[in-house]
């Protein structure tokens, strides 16, 4: 849709071949609001139905909950270098060998999410 955009911004003719070439050069633009309203249309069904839309999926859940788990773990570690900074935390803990709930090392960034989910 975005080559199509282009194409019709920089006011190039071009002909879609499912429909032949006496469509008028704004039927995609068209296409693309009635596809929008079929969308709309088809989630407001489901939600009339009852179906729940969107939400945490089951592994996002469990993820969530192994992150807590590994925080709760560290929330000793993390109030002996308090006062540190976020670098000189996450070096310390990359020298301890110390991982995150990932299995990766350490960053200043991961650093200040668990001293944000330790104070909240």
């Amino acid at each position: 849709m975005h080559f199509i955009s282009g194409l019709m911004t920089h006011r190039t003719p071009f002909i879609v071949t499912g429909l032949g070439p006496d469509v008028d050069p704004f039927m995609p633009e068209k296409e693309r609001g009635l596809i929008s309203q079929r969308t709309k249309d088809a989630l407001t069904a489901l939600k009339a139905q009852g179906k729940k839309l969107g939400g945490i999926r089951p592994k996002t859940a469990q993820k969530q909950a192994e992150t807590k788990v590994h925080t709760e773990k560290l929330r000793a570690t993390f109030a002996k270098l308090a006062g540190k900074s976020t670098r000189a935390i996450a070096a310390e803990l990359n020298r301890r060998g110390v991982q995150q709930a990932n299995g990766k090392s350490w960053h200043a960034m991961a650093v200040l999410r668990v001293q944000q989910r330790l104070e909240g």
